[in-house]
């Protein structure tokens, strides 16, 4: 009686490791996009046309350009994600000026249009690409990913040979 108890803890604990092994992000097949809009200041003046305006979001970069004709240092960039992307409402969208990290971050919320006025200073260090606290997290989270599972298998072994 015991080690049918044993087993079948075992197996809903081996049950409950598995999708650990297996984590996947939901897709998102014609996700809406978020747009984001404004002004754009550097150093508190005007951007000339054709300013590169970069959005970061997840580590992922969409780019666009300030246009001729539509007012005097505005902006405007449609982040639309791919088909195996999915975003969550209320990740944070990092903004860069030419190499320069604006002062504001968006707030990314699919379908909506949102208004965000940026300024830059060419003082501040230029942004990185490279988020180094992403990288750390990931090696983090497979660290315990790993341990967990390993913790399970002992179980699983000691368990099963009782």
């Amino acid at each position: 009686m015991i080690k049918n108890i044993a087993r079948a803890i075992t197996v809903v604990l081996l049950a409950s490791a598995v999708p650990l092994l297996f984590t996947v992000t939901a897709s998102s097949d014609g996700a809406p996009a978020c747009y984001f809009a404004g002004t754009v200041k550097l150093d508190g003046a005007d951007v000339a046309d054709g300013t590169i305006i970069t959005a970061t979001i997840e580590g992922v970069e969409y780019t666009t350009a300030t246009p001729t004709g539509y007012g005097t240092s505005t902006y405007a960039i449609a982040i639309q994600p791919e088909a195996d992307t999915y975003y969550a409402d209320g990740a944070a969208v990092y903004f860069k000026v030419n190499a320069y990290a604006a002062d504001q971050t968006g707030i990314w919320q699919g379908g909506q249009n949102i208004r965000l006025d940026m300024t830059a200073s060419t003082t501040a260090s230029p942004a990185s690409s490279t988020n180094i606290w992403l990288i750390v997290g990931l090696i983090v989270a497979c660290v315990v990913e790993i341990s967990v599972l390993a913790a399970v298998a002992y179980i699983v072994v000691r368990r099963w040979n009782r």
